[in-house]
């Protein structure tokens, strides 16, 4: 089974639980450095232009291939992409960005501008627009080199852009991390046999064919969510079950564990801990026959608090949400 075929869950949206929409949908343009396959390969080269559009090419003794793909940021873009191609041209393997570094002479030959213009602008002598001139990457020999996605963004203002967008440094640092991340083992806790069964099911079924990278970031760097053996615990929850049963399930793990329900017409994930925030902006009595979806509503309007529920005979359960996700679109 494939790196692509086992992180298909889960989006992280920084900051804080969301149940917003999946937001406005951007074009980025990426180059991958790639192995498995050259410019010799012609059945891969033809499926990668007739399926992506895409151009693989041999540049500086590198197999490079170049991409344009759509996503809510560049980083959701470039994996949705590289998990297309890697599930259509299994052979291929894309092992990182290429940084596009560029020297004055390329800079003056895309801007359409003198390298006289051009060192005037990285010297500080000439300024076009507000902003100092991006610093440069390092040095090739005795020159410097840019990053290309830096150099464009700045000649923007200017009309001199190349027209397309690129993922900025952070973003290609994310990509290149997804990219070689270890696999991420998921286990669904058990679930228990009852009128929720079938939703439960239905939600699992549309978490499985969302992908989004932000979660699986956060999971390959924490084990917060893991149980003894190393596996990411998810929790499935239909947004109608009593939200007192679905915290005792969640609180029986012992650790934090993955949310995933569905609000709104939207699967969404929460990583839920019961550990308590360090400065909880309130405590938030969740009743004893509130539903989840009205749970769910309550850390909409509750951000960065404690919720705490409680019924005769056992003690009070504290359940706060570390980190949300939306997973697909309404």
């Amino acid at each position: 089974m494939s790196y692509f075929d086992l992180i298909f869950l889960l989006t992280l949206v920084n900051g804080g639980a969301s149940m917003a929409g999946m937001g406005p949908i951007n074009t980025y343009e990426f180059t991958f450095v790639v192995s498995g396959a050259t410019v010799d390969d012609v059945h891969i080269v033809d499926a990668l232009e007739d399926q992506f559009d895409a151009m693989l090419f041999l540049g500086a003794g590198v197999n490079l291939l170049t991409v344009a793909a759509q996503g809510t940021d560049a980083v959701d873009a470039a994996m949705r992409v590289a998990g297309e191609i890697a599930r259509s041209v299994p052979g291929l393997l894309l092992e990182r960005m290429d940084r596009g570094l560029v020297g004055v002479p390329e800079i003056a030959e895309r801007a359409g501008r003198s390298r006289q213009n051009v060192t005037q602008w990285a010297n500080g002598e000439r300024q076009a627009v507000e902003g100092a001139f991006p610093l440069p990457e390092g040095t090739a020999g005795r020159s410097r080199v840019w990053l290309w996605s830096e150099v464009n963004e700045w000649l923007r203002p200017l009309g001199l852009d190349d027209g397309f967008t690129y993922p900025s440094r952070a973003e290609m640092n994310v990509i290149d991390h997804l990219l070689v991340a270890p696999i991420i083992n998921l286990i669904s806790d058990d679930l228990p046999d009852d009128e929720f069964t079938e939703h439960r099911k239905a939600i699992r079924e549309r978490g499985n064919e969302a992908f989004h990278p932000g979660l699986l970031q956060q999971l390959v760097e924490s084990t917060a969510t893991t149980d003894e053996h190393g596996r990411h615990v998810v929790v499935i929850a239909a947004p109608e079950e009593p939200a007192l049963l679905v915290m005792e399930r969640m609180g029986h793990h012992g650790h934090d564990v993955i949310l995933m329900t569905e609000h709104e017409s939207q699967v969404v994930a929460m990583v839920m801990s019961e550990a308590v925030p360090e400065k909880p902006t309130k405590v938030v009595s969740v009743g004893l026959s509130a539903t989840l979806r009205e749970w769910l509503i309550l850390m909409q309007e509750n951000p960065n608090c404690l919720f705490v529920a409680s019924s005769a005979g056992t003690s009070t359960r504290q359940t706060a949400t570390r980190r949300g996700a939306v997973l697909t679109a309404a």
